[in-house]
């Protein structure tokens, strides 16, 4: 039997160049799972901002209550004070007064 140079040669290289198709294939294939992969860690991190962010916003909400609930308090036993003093430096007039 004879063989045939250019049937050998076109069937090596038609094998070479099946074998790149199936690698690329396999590349593609790879390539494909690592952008699902990278997709849904990018979907799971934009879920867990938003969760941050919503805590976040609650955090400052019930920070911001608690402030003015601080603050009111302090004022109005500052206010208090003020005027508890107020009358006690009145009544140490009167009584200043009543005397002369």
């Amino acid at each position: 039997m004879v063989e045939n140079p250019t049937l050998d040669l076109f069937t090596r290289r038609f094998d070479q160049l099946n074998d790149m198709h199936r690698e690329l294939r396999e590349d593609i294939r790879a390539i494909s799972n690592s952008m699902l992969q990278l997709s849904r860690q990018i979907s799971n991190l934009d879920r867990r901002v938003s969760d941050v962010d919503r805590r976040l916003t609650d955090v400052k909400d019930e920070l911001e209550g608690t402030i003015k609930m601080e603050l009111g308090g302090a004022f109005a036993h500052l206010e208090t004070k003020l005027e508890h003093l107020v009358e006690r430096r009145l009544a140490e007039h009167q009584s200043q007064f009543s005397e002369d």
